[in-house]
């Protein structure tokens, strides 16, 4: 929770610098471009005002131009990155030239020093890289230019992960995510030529991390990763702010060719994995190929860049029983499952067969022993279940068991036009994604799960970037965005194996889901179907000004995203009986497994004597669940923010960064209120989030080489949506209810259950009372307060 005192200190400290940043208002944002700034001297350090300096891109010729100041002072903004020509001039002065390059989300220094000549005594300068120490601004932040992208190995071609190198970053779980500072993955925003590139439903970048990447890395011309005390440019983040940029077309016709091929074929059998009790070495075949092409549509007006890239991948995946469960049944911990025979008699055998609780409490009995006991020392009943067992647990053929095909294929088109137009440049940039991955949601060599429970991975994306950056003066540019995306995330159900039965009209051709002790699930996973998990579409529009005045350059911006969500997933909707207990096992195999047809059949396995309960409950001991409820459901998000900033050359040597962001996240309303408790009826809105951020870097040397820097800042994040879906699927009205989880416990007294039979949800939902849940009305959007001071010395 907030510190009362602490937040309202902090809004009016926002308010206040608010207030004096208005006085000379401005906009701008540089997640898709970079800066050239600097001061022009004479040859004794004094300051020459009203200097032309004119900067020209090196691949398209687009020319930009700016005046110093009263002190000597320049800023040329929203400068696409790349190499680019500087030229400066002033009356009776000799000509000023340097080569430059310009790198995203960063200021490169360029310091000229003019010689008096009266158009004598040219200098030129060439500087093929921008300078190595930071002494413009305060934030922690790493690019990654087209060298690094291109010669840097990295494993998958997944380009975020470079964010790796960076320092006080670290992987975040084992599912691609990365943190930083300590601060969760699903705090982080990631960025693609300006527009939004999340999946604000998990809060993960687009896409998510099973398929290989969402963008290619061949597409991206350089990108950079704030990971501490960025600007208030950067928003929806309390951790990493990463933004890339995209390459584009250039005066000449520029492409490459690319092919990777990985395949363990040519690696060492990993000892420790085996397939029933055999050594076992899994295929992994990957294959990465693809083209680029750019150049020119007309010179210096129209430029285009188009990138193909393919990514294929043979996988199959390995099911296995769990160690522990093996043990159990006579197997091996390398899965080798011996035949299990019975003949001695066991002595005590349980006074009651009837009841797994009736064996002597402390007693160990092996697999042959129990079903000694269980058939009141019949030894050919006890022999048959111990070998429905094996056929159960060993025998691949029953198909359970072994190697499940699998695999990943994925498509990428990314088309950019760049047009000059008005004096500006409009760029236009189109991601198209597909990824296919039969059996892929699984990805692990070896799972502790049947083959039929591996799941279907499927994702696709559409993602439309349209940026226009126009100088409006030598003082003041401006940047419009507009980004429009459609992401569909789904999940399907593999075909069931040989023998397995469903219920006609409630599970179509699927089974229930099953899952025998700590042994092996098997049957429809719990999580499945599910066919929009979810479909996501965005729209995104930004408006920023930069506009430089004496030495403050100010901007600021605003923005708008809406969300919108349509998900057709609830979990467990096809029911999965769950049979626990030390010996549970034995009542459900031994009278429902036939090893023969390969179903479930007869009723004594499925009624368990339990003395509290006439006439018996179902022998899964109130671990039969089902999801009850509406499967399709939409809502929509909308995300508004604007931000200031002002860059102040206080003095030759320092700089100091003020700013202040504003941020705000609208839920929706909520769909099943229930009258019985108000709070379900609204949503608590957090719009309190004022974030200043606070900053300097002082030049220490005057020459480039040490810098000090320091700041704070507040820094807010989103609620994410799968949070809000929670809470909207989670409350419900006596008729309707978008989700609820039944269990066995609440049919006692109703026609027990017996697999493979579940409820339709008209029938759940008339057994329950309905469920309430719902926000805090304190509820406050996660947040961190972040601060450092660092010393850089090159």
């Amino acid at each position: 929770m907030k510190t009362t005192g602490l937040k309202y200190a902090v809004r009016l400290m926002c308010v206040i610098l608010a207030l004096a940043l208005m006085a000379t208002f401005t906009f701008a944002q540089s997640s898709t471009t970079g800066a050239i700034a600097g001061t022009v001297q004479d040859a004794n350090g004094a300051a020459v005002p009203n200097a032309k300096i004119t900067v020209t891109s090196t691949a398209t010729n687009a020319v930009t131009e700016s005046t110093s100041g009263g002190l000597g002072e320049y800023r040329v903004a929203d400068l696409t990155p790349g190499s680019y020509y500087v030229a400066v001039s002033a009356a009776n002065f000799g000509a000023y030239k340097a080569n430059v390059s310009v790198e995203v989300g960063r200021i490169s220094t360029v310091d000229p020093k003019l010689k008096v000549g009266g158009g004598k005594g040219e200098v030129v300068e060439v500087t093929d890289v921008v300078q190595q120490v930071n002494t413009q601004s305060q934030e922690q932040a790493s690019n990654f230019g087209q060298e690094q992208i291109s010669e840097l190995p990295i494993n998958g071609r997944r380009w975020t992960n470079y964010a790796l190198l960076t320092p006080g970053s670290n992987p975040d779980g084992t599912f691609g995510l990365v943190s930083f500072r300590g601060i969760s993955g699903l705090l982080n925003n990631f960025t693609v030529d300006g527009g939004d590139n999340n999946n604000n439903f998990y809060a993960e970048e687009r896409g998510r991390t099973r398929l290989t990447y969402s963008t290619s890395q061949d597409s991206i011309q350089e990108f950079q990763i704030n990971t501490s005390n960025y600007s208030s440019e950067y928003g929806r983040a309390a951790g990493g702010a990463v933004n890339a940029v995209t390459k584009s077309g250039t005066n000449k016709l520029h492409g490459s060719g690319y092919w990777y091929d990985r395949n363990n074929a040519i690696g060492a059998t990993n000892p420790s994995t085996k397939l029933f009790g055999q050594p076992y070495k899994p295929t992994d075949v990957r294959y990465t190929y693809g083209a680029t092409v750019g150049g020119p549509v007309i010179k210096d007006k129209v430029f285009f860049f188009f990138n193909w890239d393919e990514f294929h991948r043979n996988f199959p995946g390995l099911s296995i029983p769990s160690t522990a469960a093996t043990s159990g049944f006579g197997c091996t911990s390398s899965g080798t499952c011996p035949t299990i025979t019975v003949s001695a008699p066991v002595t005590p055998c349980p006074a009651s067969n009837t009841s797994a609780s009736n064996f002597t409490s402390g007693t160990t009995y092996s697999l042959g022993e129990a079903f000694y006991c269980r058939f009141n020392g019949n030894v050919a009943l006890a022999q048959q279940a111990a070998s429905d067992v094996n056929s159960f647990i060993a025998d691949p053929t029953k198909g359970l068991l072994g190697v499940t095909p699998r695999r990943g294929d994925q498509r990428l088109f990314l088309p950019k036009l760049d047009v000059r137009l008005f004096g500006g440049n409009l760029a236009t940039s189109f991601n198209w994604l597909s990824w296919n991955s039969p059996s892929g949601i699984q990805t692990q060599p070896s799972n502790i799960l049947a083959r039929d429970e591996f799941g279907n991975d499927i994702v696709q994306v559409k993602s439309l970037n349209m940026n226009y950056d126009k100088a409006i003066n030598a003082t003041t540019a401006m940047s419009m965005k507009y980004h429009w995306s459609k992401e569909h995330l789904s999940g399907s159900w593999q075909t069931p194996l040989p023998g397995q039965p469903s219920v006609a009209g409630v599970t179509g051709s699927h089974p229930p889901g099953v899952s025998v002790s700590n042994w092996l699930p098997f049957g429809t996973q719990s999580y499945l179907p599910r066919d929009q998990n979810p479909d996501e579409t965005q729209n995104q529009g930004s408006m920023n000004l930069t506009k430089t005045v004496g030495r403050h350059t100010l901007k600021g911006g605003l923005e708008i995203i809406n969300n919108g969500e349509i998900v057709s997933s609830l979990n467990e909707a096809y029911g999965t009986y769950r049979y626990t207990g030390n010996y549970s096992i034995l009542n459900f195999v031994s009278d429902a497994y036939n090893s023969t047809t390969r179903a479930f059949t007869g009723s004594n396995a499925r009624s368990c004597f339990n003395a509290t309960v006439a006439g018996g409950v179902p022998c899964y001991n109130s671990n039969f669940t089902q999801g009850v409820g509406t499967l399709n459901y939409g809502f929509s998000t909308r995300d508004y923010a604007f931000y200031f900033q002002d860059d102040w050359k206080a003095s030759k040597r320092l700089t100091l960064n003020l700013g202040v962001r504003y941020e705000y996240e609208q839920k929706p309303a909520p769909q099943f209120a229930n009258p019985a408790v108000a709070a379900t009826g609204v949503f608590p809105s957090d719009k309190n989030n004022f974030g200043p951020r606070l900053g300097f870097s002082y030049d220490a040397l005057g020459n480039g080489k040490l810098a000090i820097r320091g700041g704070y800042g507040l820094y807010f994040a989103r609620i994410i949506n799968s949070t809000i879906s929670a809470a909207l699927t989670g409350t419900g009205v006596a008729t309707a209810q978008p989700s609820y989880s039944l269990s066995a416990s609440t049919l006692v007294g109703a026609t027990p259950l017996l697999y493979p039979n579940i409820l339709s949800s008209a029938a759940g939902l008339t057994l329950l009372p309905p469920n309430v849940v719902f926000f805090d009305p304190s509820l406050s959007n996660p947040y961190i307060h972040q601060g450092d001071l660092i010393v850089e010395y090159e």
